[in-house]
């Protein structure tokens, strides 16, 4: 396998990042093209290097020394290099880390053996070397949160505890790792109904479904139901054409009520548009904030597209049907038109090329026009 891939780097002449289990499987991003000549004219020297990844593998240390020393020169000696540091990963001191980033520091073999370095500390417990060498650039949630739970232990309490809700307020999932800190800091009495109920939102954004519904529990007592409506409604957002579900008087509502708005306006424009109009007198939003929510700045015809059938038309929503009722019902027609029109010219492709663009009538400044037809 080592002998095909050498054959295939020097033949192709690509740079390959190495996958993290074998030293066998490619090499990192180390060589220019004059290097990957330099791999490719020096066959005696590829056999070399090849063998020397062999014996590792096979744990014939010293005769990997010993052709590692005569591939000083050769182009890939950074990875062996790199393979040498990781083989003795749990023997390296920060001064072993420091000096080889220093001395591959334009290759990506500095960071990784850095990283590798660090969550071997980590899993081996070894929190006072971690917190030493930590560095606080770094973007690896589950670094950051072994990291905040280390500080934690160290005593560090107020510290640790004030970092964690960046690293909570997301909608996703956050690595297994983090999953002890943020019990530390919510049996702390550290989040708040408010934060719960933010991330709430996040999760379903994000359709992190199993997410969602654990932080709907999250909440006290006497928001858990609202939050359970809220996931309901984020997994079925028909939910919303219910309106007589959704007269509560609370904060929640609306909120509520504008998230099922926005995701029943994607797959029922019609829908949405009657929800909304009986929406707009329970809870007196404005008409901007429908545009907003939609994110039309000017509020009077909203665009939808359908993907499936590779068209783009104007979505009868409520600022359409209540603002510029004359003007917007024109565009519509103009949609349709438009949607025929493409049906008709994917016909026509089938035997002729070029076809031309579907038909478009004048433009209307206060109504967004139609896009090109076709999957975008």
């Amino acid at each position: 396998m080592v002998c095909a891939w050498i054959g295939h780097f020097a033949d192709a002449a690509q740079t390959i990042a190495p996958e993290a289990t074998s030293a066998e499987t490619a090499a990192p991003v180390l060589a220019t093209e004059t290097a990957e000549a330099n791999v490719a004219g020096h066959p005696q020297l590829r056999r070399l290097y090849i063998s020397a990844l062999e014996s590792l593998d096979n744990g014939q240390i010293g005769a990997f020394e010993a052709a590692k020393v005569q591939l000083i020169d050769y182009p890939l000696y950074p990875y062996l290099d790199f393979q040498d540091h990781r083989r003795r990963l749990r023997q390296l001191t920060a001064t072993d880390i420091a000096a080889f980033r220093e001395r591959w520091k334009d290759s990506p073999i500095a960071a990784r053996l850095y990283d590798e370095w660090m969550d071997d500390l980590s899993q081996r417990g070894a929190w006072d070397v971690f917190l030493q060498n930590y560095e606080p650039t770094d973007r690896n949630a589950e670094r950051q949160c072994n990291y905040l739970r280390a500080l934690d232990r160290s005593g560090d309490r107020n510290a640790a505890m004030s970092a964690v809700e960046p690293l909570w307020m997301v909608g996703t999932s956050q690595p297994k790792s983090c999953d002890t800190l943020f019990a530390i800091w919510i049996d702390r009495g550290l989040v708040t109904n408010k934060m719960v109920w933010s991330r709430l939102a996040l999760a379903l954004q994000a359709r992190s479904w199993d997410l969602a519904r654990y932080l709907a529990g999250l909440l006290s007592p006497e928001l858990r139901k609202q939050g359970e409506l809220f996931y309901r409604v984020g997994r079925d957002p028909a939910l919303i054409l219910e309106t007589q579900r959704f007269a509560g008087t609370d904060d929640a509502t609306p909120q509520i009520v504008v998230h099922g708005v926005r995701r029943l306006a994607s797959i029922d424009p019609s829908g949405a548009s009657v929800a909304w109009s009986t929406y707009r007198k329970t809870f007196a939003f404005e008409e901007h904030d429908f545009a907003a929510m939609l994110g039309e700045e000017r509020g009077s015809c909203e665009t939808h597209t359908d993907r499936r059938r590779g068209w783009v038309g104007i979505a009868p929503l409520a600022a359409c049907s209540t603002a510029l009722p004359g003007r917007c019902a024109a565009a519509r027609r103009r949609a349709r038109q438009n949607r025929i029109d493409h049906r008709g010219l994917l016909r026509h492709r089938r035997s002729h090329r070029p076809a031309a663009g579907p038909r478009r009538g004048p433009r209307d400044p206060d109504c967004p026009q139609p896009g090109p037809a076709g999957r975008g």
